[in-house]
Parts: C-alpha cells; structure tokens; sequence
C-alpha cells in the first residue's frame, strides 16, 4: 500500500491508502477506475475514480471494520442506480453484499450523488433501523430506495431473532407485500420464521391475509397467530396436542395423539364443505382423520366424528379406531 495525508472538507485529518495492484505496469491496463481509501478516526471512504480523467465517480463510506476485506478486492464503476461491484470466481456481488454476506441489493445510495453510505445502521436510502415503542414491543423501520419507509411493529422479546438479518419488503405476483430477507441463499418470510420459532408449523400455506396498512406490518404474536395463522398447535399434556383452524366458516379444534405431531403439523389444513358435509382436510393427503389413522382405515367406509366436552373433534387414535364403519 502506497500512503500520504491529506483533509476532507470537513477538517477531519485522513490517511490516504492506494492498493499497490495499481501500480504494478503488467496490470495497470487491466483498471478502468483505481481505489483510493481515506481512513479517518471513524470510518473509511473509498473513492472509485476514473483513471484516464481522475475524476471520481463513486465515493462508498463503510466502517473501518470492513476496510480489510473491502482493499482485497478492486472495485469497478457502475451505471445508473447500481452499486459498485467486485468479481470473485463466478459471481459479481455489489460492495453491499460483499460487506453484508447476503445476497440482498444493500443499496445505502443518497439520492441525487454518486456516495453510498454502508456504514451499519447508517443507510441513507435503504436499511433497517430499530425503536422502542413501549415496554414490550419495538418498530423496525425499513428504508427503500424509491417510496416512502415500511415499518414492522413486533414484541421486544424477538428482537434478538429479527435483527440477526437485513430484511427488505417484496412486493408479489398478486401486489402482495411481504417482509423477507435471505437465509442460506433461500428466501425467509419474517412472519413464518417468528411463527416457526414459537413453535408452530405454518407450512407453505400456513398464513392467510398478511396486511400492510399506511406502510406498516403487525407482526406481534398475538397478531399473528389470531389474524394470519391457519393452524394453530398447543400441547395439552405430554400425550395429547390441540389444533386451532382459523377458517373462514369459524374455528374449529381438534385433538390428537402427540406421537402424531410431527406429520400432522407438517401439513396446512383447512375446514369446508365438501359436497353436503363440512371436512377437516387438506387438497394432497385428505381427510386429516383418514391421515392420522392410516392404513388402519382404509378398509372402513367411514369414521364416526365425536366431540370431547369442550366441543373439540376428537381423532386421537383410540377414538378413530372405535369409530370405524
């Protein structure tokens, strides 16, 4: 690294550092646009400027922290809205990504200059910032580049879980909008991810009706679980598990066997009607007391539905087989 002092404007003292790639003669042609860092006390710039007229075209603020990691690479020039990029092996990540290690186009853009503000929690345009509400709930608040902030209102207890990634809102095929981020190079919808770590199983189609009013998501617990989640499982006792449907035509419970937890709950199901009777069931694997008896009932015309004295459907396993026809 070749090193001098100079000052920005804010008289602030900075070292300026050029990696030493841009000065070895075999390589020199390779670069259309050099890499000056300037390294103050907080934090450090990188001035991507072109190397035929020396004027700078992107100027990236990111946390001496990164500084290391950021040098290793050299960072090219970018059209339009598009962050700086890098290439390492097959791939071309922005310097947001690179920084972030996720596959989300961190952009940090200040609208109007060619500056990207990728210090953490300092994005300009696009970010996530945290706030308190009150004694059990917080806001995050999600900056995007072209509209106006989505905010996500959630308990205090889940912070930990939630600010382990940068999430962003995604609008769907259906002007659905939804709060996701990436986790292992697949997409995670924040509502399942909290409902999956409190224990419930929402599937595929596990959540109905995720509503963003004046820009903001309620995804507190209590929310969730009455307003967007299908099934809903509590377990009464070590042997026996209780399942809430949120249906449209009302809600309905049912109890099982707790050995059968696992593939039930692997699976959305849905109360209706179905020709002249009301069913518990799902498209794929049927009618959930055909499913939870298996083969055992397949030789039977039907099973008998009984209640239990709170009125829940009872398919535990020592029912099911008293009731067969």
């Amino acid at each position: 690294m070749r090193k001098n002092d100079t000052k920005c404007d804010f008289r602030m003292s900075f070292k300026k550092i050029i990696p030493d790639r841009y000065y070895n003669q075999s390589r020199n042609d390779r670069y259309k646009y050099i890499n000056i860092y300037e390294i103050n006390q907080h934090y450090v710039k990188l001035l991507i400027v072109e190397k035929l007229s020396k004027k700078s075209k992107h100027t990236v603020l990111i946390e001496k922290d990164d500084f290391e990691k950021v040098s290793e690479h050299h960072w090219g020039g970018a059209k339009n809205q598009r962050p700086p990029c890098t290439r390492i092996g097959k791939k071309s990540p922005t310097i947001g990504q690179y920084i972030s290690n996720s596959n989300l186009r961190i952009c940090g853009k200040i609208k109007g200059k060619t500056l990207w503000d990728l210090r953490r929690n300092q994005y300009s345009e696009t970010g996530n910032t945290y706030t308190f509400l009150s004694n059990d709930s917080m806001k995050l608040k999600i900056y995007r580049r072209n509209s106006a902030p989505y905010s996500v209102i959630f308990d205090k207890e889940d912070y930990l879980l939630i600010s382990k990634y940068i999430w962003r809102v995604e609008k769907d095929s259906n002007d659905t909008y939804s709060v996701v981020t990436i986790d292992n190079s697949k997409q995670l919808s924040m509502h399942c991810y909290l409902l999956k770590t409190h224990g419930q199983k929402p599937g595929k189609k596990g959540c109905r009706g995720i509503e963003c009013k004046d820009h903001q998501f309620d995804f507190r617990k209590y929310i969730l679980l009455k307003k967007h989640a299908l099934n809903i499982y509590s377990f009464i006792n070590s042997e026996t598990v209780e399942l809430t449907i949120n249906s449209v035509h009302g809600i309905i419970k049912i109890i099982f066997d707790s050995k059968d937890y696992e593939r039930v709950s692997g699976i959305s199901w849905v109360y209706k009607r179905h020709g002249s009777i009301w069913t518990i069931s799902n498209y794929k694997y049927g009618y959930l007391k055909r499913f939870i008896i298996g083969k055992a009932g397949q030789n039977f015309r039907c099973i008998i539905e009984k209640k239990d004295k709170e009125g829940r459907f009872d398919f535990r396993q020592k029912t099911l087989l008293v009731c067969l026809r």
